[in-house]
């Protein structure tokens, strides 16, 4: 081989790793790989399993409103609510964005690092029954298949506002309905 075919043929190969070398670079960039773990994709939310939101220490997990077909306009809250915090909160106030705020009695407690649960009497192993609490509304404000803003305000950890799913109480909501407050 002359010395010509040897240059033409260490280009050929340089040109090739530098080619392979962009393909890899681009294929990471293109496929989001290096997008870390704040990435949004990661954090795909199915509202039909509910919302959840947090303020301060305090974590909103799977809230809906289920509709309460003989009220127009109310819903029944469900969800889940936890106090990461290392001191108590309290639930003081929840309220539709164009009704009234929902009887809590004084304010629902929440123990720090427990899960307290809404809407359901049947809570998980180890959860905090929180409360039966509807929610009042104009009538065409909570209707099945839409989403009403709702505001939370909590003692310490401050105030939240979620737009929640309307859902009918039919299969896992179906029996969900207004009754009496616990007691704080």
């Amino acid at each position: 081989m002359t010395v010509v075919a040897l240059v033409r043929s260490r280009r050929r190969v340089q040109g090739r790793a530098a080619l392979a070398a962009l393909s890899v670079v681009t294929v990471a960039a293109l496929s989001g790989c290096a997008t870390g773990f704040n990435a949004e994709t990661i954090n795909v939310d199915s509202p039909g399993e509910g919302v959840s939101g947090s303020v301060g220490d305090v974590k909103i997990r799977g809230a809906v409103l289920a509709d309460v077909d003989d009220e127009p306009g109310s819903g029944v809250l469900v969800m889940g609510v936890v106090n990461d915090g290392v001191e108590a909160d309290a639930l003081t106030e929840v309220r539709l964005a164009d009704g009234e705020a929902a009887d809590l009695g004084s304010s629902v407690s929440l123990p720090p690092r427990q899960l307290v649960q809404f809407g359901t009497d049947e809570v998980a192993p180890g959860a905090v029954y929180g409360g039966t609490y509807v929610l009042d509304g104009p009538a065409d404000t909570v209707t099945a298949g839409g989403f009403v803003p709702v505001s939370f305000t909590f003692r310490n950890a401050g105030s939240v506002t979620l737009d929640l799913l309307v859902l009918p109480a039919t299969a896992e909501y179906e029996g969900v309905a207004p009754t009496a407050s616990p007691s704080p």
